[in-house]
């Protein structure tokens, strides 16, 4: 009787596998992580999840348990507070990777000089008003309001904009991909069906992380 007890014990003491993707919402309150949610159990990606706004700034040891992050933002220029960089920064120098989506975060990683150190671009601007964007193979188009940015070497187009030659921001590109990082210069909730937003971060995370 006492084994049996002590294997429930031993049972019920043992964690659950680490997920491989933390899913930080940075959003200051705003909910947008309800779409990100939903997106990733969709995609039937396991993911655990921290609230900056209940819980402050993750830990860097934190972030280094999980192999990839999906940072949400504010939707502001000021996406990030320095101790997020920071953090985000470390987590980056060492072996983690990063997505991000969402107007102005072009401009916030810019801010921050963290557009040219690890994402693959250098911010240029901000469109006022939606756009239609392409993706770079030309198999998907959306209509939504985007950064767009100058790719460095180390970065290559996922997204640009479209509208035409007229369009004197035609070309552009609106979401980079580094060997470590993918960043989206449009929101998430601009794509326009919930199995749409799966695909994409689907995408995103095999793309970084192929093996999990």
């Amino acid at each position: 009787m006492k084994v049996i007890k002590l294997c429930l014990c031993l049972f019920f003491l043992t964690f659950p596998a680490q997920a491989m993707v933390l899913l930080i919402d940075g959003d200051r309150g705003f909910n947008f992580e309800n779409e990100y949610k939903e997106a990733l159990q969709l995609a039937h990606q396991e993911f655990n999840y921290w609230d900056i706004a209940k819980k402050g700034t993750p830990p860097l040891i934190h972030l280094e348990r999980h192999p990839l992050v999906v940072w949400i933002t504010d939707g502001s220029q000021t996406s990030f507070s320095f101790e997020e960089a920071h953090t985000l920064a470390a987590y980056l120098q060492k072996k983690g990777k990063v997505i991000i989506l969402g107007y102005n975060t072009g401009y916030a990683l810019h801010d921050l000089w963290l557009d040219q150190a690890f994402f693959g671009f250098e911010y240029r601007g901000s469109t006022l008003d939606p756009v239609e964007i392409q993706q770079y193979t030309g198999q998907k188009n959306l209509l939504a309001k985007t950064d767009h940015v100058e790719v460095t070497r180390d970065g290559m187009t996922l997204y640009q904009i479209d509208g035409g030659p007229h369009n004197p921001l035609f070309g552009k590109p609106c979401a980079v991909k580094t060997m470590k990082t993918t960043w989206f210069g449009f929101d998430l909730t601009d794509i326009p069906t919930p199995f749409d937003r799966a695909e994409l971060l689907d995408k995103a995370i095999l793309d970084l992380i192929p093996q999990h």
